[in-house]
């Protein structure tokens, strides 16, 4: 069978994304005390609004067009109804084939820290943690291939993720 892909052509215009903080005069004349406030306070700010704008701007303004904008929302498609007693990693398994069955590659799913705590104490019969299965070589953990990452940018009990590689920042 013949696979076709529609390209569709769009711009859009360049956001700027600002923060601001107060300084004193003092700081002013101390230029090392200055640039090491920029770098940790304005910098680590600047990484909050940043990440809140790529998952929920709305592109209105100064705001950016956020991942949830362009999300296709979840749906467990034939495993709806089917798994006993399911958890957040089967939801996890379950976002996993939604994203294969539309032909892509799942990558990566964001996680709130709460919701990842609440995944840390689902235990197996036993009593082992469950999570544990899932961590990798390199400290990091997967679920059907996708990366998990803690953020606060995605609502406590919510799921972002999929073939991520379709996102492009610049």
């Amino acid at each position: 069978t013949q696979l076709d892909v529609q390209y569709v052509e769009q711009t859009m215009a360049v956001k700027k994304i600002a923060v601001y903080g107060k300084v004193t005069t003092e700081l002013m004349a101390d230029i090392p005390q200055l640039i090491s406030y920029i770098e940790t306070n304005l910098m680590r700010r600047m990484d909050i609004v940043l990440e809140d704008q790529l998952f929920s701007g709305n592109g209105v303004g100064d705001n950016l067009k956020g991942l949830e904008t362009y999300a296709t929302a979840f749906s467990a498609g034939a495993l709806a109804g089917t798994i006993p007693s399911a958890n957040e990693f089967d939801v996890l398994e379950a976002i996993a084939l939604q994203v294969k069955l539309a032909f892509g590659e799942a990558s990566a799913v964001f996680i709130h820290p709460s919701t990842m705590a609440t995944m840390k104490l689902i235990k197996d019969d036993v009593g082992r943690p469950v999570w544990k299965d899932y961590v990798t070589i390199d400290g990091s953990m997967r679920v059907s291939g996708m990366k998990i990452v803690e953020t606060t940018a995605v609502t406590a009990g919510d799921f972002l993720g999929g073939d991520l590689k379709v996102a492009h920042v610049l």
